[in-house]
């Protein structure tokens, strides 16, 4: 049976850790946890907008930067990989 290649958002790891998809779903998963330990009392009679900037400024996602001047970084490459389709009995060059 052939293999089948992994959907994109599996294969989107930062450093090598957990896939973009699991950390989008723990993520989501600790901002509703946070809101719902609140309770109904303080979620009623809390600023709107005071705890929408709250729960912003403390999930917020800032992008990683590089220090181009102190990182070594090579120009991308091509490299082409061979994958064998057994029900075909042929190679096919993958890129």
């Amino acid at each position: 049976m052939a293999k089948h290649k992994p959907q994109l958002i599996n294969m989107i790891k930062s450093f090598n850790e957990i896939s973009f998809h699991e950390f989008k779903t723990n993520w989501f998963a600790q901002i509703k946890q946070e809101i719902q330990m609140k309770g109904k009392d303080y979620i009623l009679l809390v600023e709107e907008d005071e705890f929408a900037e709250y729960l912003h400024s403390k999930y917020e996602l800032t992008p990683l930067e590089v220090d181009a001047l102190s990182e070594a970084v090579d120009q991308p490459s091509k490299s082409k990989e061979w994958f064998e389709d057994r029900m075909w009995g042929k190679s096919i060059k993958l890129y």
